[in-house]
């Protein structure tokens, strides 16, 4: 509302219905899900931004998964799925300065739903304070919608014009993530993940994709008193969309100790670190990575109650 708005006043309301089931056959265990959706997306008139307009949208969405047990170990998660989603209000209605993003926003009112399948499967052990996952999955959006930066700017903000646009797309990954118990009260973790997205129009990476990403960490915990390090590398990401900028890759070091005072109240105090290495982190998901990147290093102190 006010001077800085980029979209009109919007009333969404969405009603939904669905269902959930599952079926153990000895070892193998199969689910279905499904969700019959109905959504409204309507704008009020407007001085700036027109007279008011209405859209409606009928969403489905279901998925297919099973779970097989090969022995206590070991385990196999897979998983089909066809989804749909609505617009949001301002993929639909934006027309304007998003201070927020540092962009200028142009949404669709002509929008139809967001259509995907996907496939998913994932591998996964464990054993006593032990376990390691490791997944792969492919989705494939017959109508994604995106913002992509147009390479003009705006004259009367001077902000990058950025459009929200339907088309084809492709995302391709894979993660994991594990947890080994290495001496009394001491776990190792580690993770990972990797994705790529492409615009399957014009064979065009997609903006605002994580890259590669590393990480481990140790994790302490002996009654009240608690002890994390952890350290994460993102690998630089050179695969951009048009009119984006590259990131270079970054190490991210953390810690926190945390401990539990003797009382009846659920009061932790900790001191946590970040980023020790003292390291320019730019997120390459972050709208704000060419002007902002995060914070240098530094320590935080707190008391941090639960209830």
């Amino acid at each position: 509302l006010g001077d800085e708005a980029f979209v009109p006043a919007v009333n969404t309301q969405s009603k939904a219905l669905y269902i959930y089931e599952e079926l153990p056959l000895d070892q193998l265990k199969i689910s279905f899900g499904g969700r019959l959706e109905h959504v409204t997306v309507d704008s009020k008139s407007d001085i700036k931004f027109g007279p008011a307009q209405n859209n409606s949208f009928n969403p489905a969405s279901y998925a297919l998964g099973s779970l097989y047990t090969f022995n206590p170990n070991w385990a196999l998660a897979t998983n089909l799925s066809h989804n749909e989603r609505a617009p949001s209000y301002f993929e639909l209605y934006a027309n304007g300065a998003h201070l927020a993003t540092g962009q200028f926003e142009i949404g669709n009112s002509d929008f139809d739903k967001e259509r995907s399948n996907g496939i998913d499967a994932q591998i996964r052990w464990k054993e006593n304070k032990h376990s390691f996952n490791f997944g792969a999955y492919y989705t494939r959006f017959s109508s994604f919608l995106g913002l992509l930066n147009t390479g003009n700017i705006d004259a009367g903000s001077g902000l990058p014009i950025a459009q929200f646009s339907s088309f084809a797309a492709t995302f391709k990954g894979l993660e994991m993530d594990g947890r080994f118990n290495i001496a009394d009260n001491l776990d190792l973790t580690v993770r990972g993940d990797y994705v790529r997205a492409i615009n399957q129009d014009n064979g065009d990476p997609l903006p605002r994709i994580a890259p590669l990403r590393l990480g481990a960490g140790l994790h302490y915990q002996k009654n009240s008193l608690g002890a994390r390090l952890d350290i994460l590398h993102a690998f630089k990401q050179d695969r951009t969309a048009e009119n984006e900028f590259k990131s270079d890759g970054y190490t991210n070091l953390s810690a926190i100790v945390t401990y539990k005072l003797p009382t009846k109240l659920n009061l932790e105090i900790f001191a946590k670190a970040n980023n020790l290495l003292d390291q320019e982190i730019r997120e390459h998901a972050s709208f704000l990575k060419d002007i902002a990147p995060q914070a240098g290093r530094s320590l935080l102190l707190g008391l941090r109650s639960d209830f």
